[in-house]
């Protein structure tokens, strides 16, 4: 429940601190919203071993509200 922040990457598993650090640290404070009370999540979309280069598709999931 609540409003979240969704980024979407396509990875290798040795990017997942970038995708965050992403969110977190670029994306979020240029964006009016802080993060909220809730927790974060990842989504995986596929198999990485079936992606022709081995990577993740991934949703990231921040809470967040308007500053």
């Amino acid at each position: 429940e609540g409003k979240y922040a969704v980024g979407h990457f396509e990875i290798n598993s040795n990017q997942f601190q970038d995708a965050w650090d992403y969110i977190c640290g670029e994306w979020l404070p240029q964006s009016g919203y802080q993060m909220d009370d809730g927790l974060c999540y990842e989504l995986y979309l596929n198999d990485p071993a079936e992606h022709p280069e081995n990577k993740h598709i991934v949703d990231i999931h921040v809470p967040i509200k308007p500053l």
